[in-house]
């Protein structure tokens, strides 16, 4: 997972899809990787969202154009849709 959420690199804005209620924004690994493979208790609403047997997906920013990718230096921030 640090492939592509660099916890250890610095603060991390992840806000899965499917979240809801005080646990929405996902701070640390730990939570990040409990929604993606459930079985955390900490997490109880978790199921595992990578586990489920999805039929498609699709990530796409540059649908309307640039001004759903903002570049601030040597960062990139991106939020897409699935």
């Amino acid at each position: 997972m640090t492939d592509v959420y660099d916890y250890e690199g610095g603060r991390v804005f992840f806000k899965p899809t499917l979240t809801t209620g005080d646990q929405v924004f996902r701070k640390t690994k730990k939570g990040a990787l409990a929604y993606f493979v459930g079985g955390d208790a900490e997490y109880p609403n978790d199921d595992g969202f990578a586990l489920k047997p999805w039929a498609e997906v699709r990530y796409d920013n540059a649908e309307r154009g640039s001004e759903e990718v903002m570049v601030l230096g040597n960062i990139g921030i991106a939020m897409g849709y699935a």
